[in-house]
């Protein structure tokens, strides 16, 4: 007869000690007054690179409410891209407010219609940087003026 008493009273302990260790927060929960357990969430977003979420505020619970996928706005330009540095695009999540920024990639040259010369050549100057295009060298019509405007014979002597 001790023995059954014995296992029954450990086959209870066994199961009161089970609930114990599935109870959320090891049974450090914040209940309602009448032994059932509530959450309380944080009215702050958490969130990571994919998701945001509330979490529970009682110590030691992961319990998580409202998960899901950030929503992302069209983005806003925050750097410019040149032809010689890359841009970059900022988006925020519509819902908790993370963000994310992408590179946008350097643009093509932007060569000035204005010609540039010297003595020899003519050519066309990026607006961004030092880059030239279309350099060659000065061809001059019958009155001595290339189609850069450089003038093979200054008008004053003419």
């Amino acid at each position: 007869m001790k023995k059954k008493l014995l296992a029954f009273i450990t086959a209870a302990m066994s199961v009161v000690f089970a609930f114990y260790l599935v109870a959320c927060n090891g049974g450090n929960e914040t209940t309602n007054g009448n032994g059932t357990h509530t959450h309380t969430y944080s009215e702050q977003w958490s969130h990571n690179d994919s998701e945001h979420w509330h979490t529970c505020t009682v110590a030691d619970c992961d319990e998580v409410i409202d998960k899901a996928a950030h929503t992302w706005d069209n983005g806003n330009i925050t750097k410019e891209p040149t032809c010689t540095a890359k841009g970059e695009m900022t988006y925020t999540c519509t819902v908790c407010k993370a963000t994310k920024t992408e590179e946008i990639a350097t643009t093509d040259h932007t060569f000035s219609d204005k010609w540039e010369s010297d003595d020899t050549h003519h050519w066309h100057k990026c607006i961004n940087c030092d880059e030239i295009s279309g350099k060659a060298e000065h061809s001059y019509n019958a009155d001595g003026v290339c189609v850069c405007g450089y003038r093979a014979i200054p008008e004053e002597t003419l």
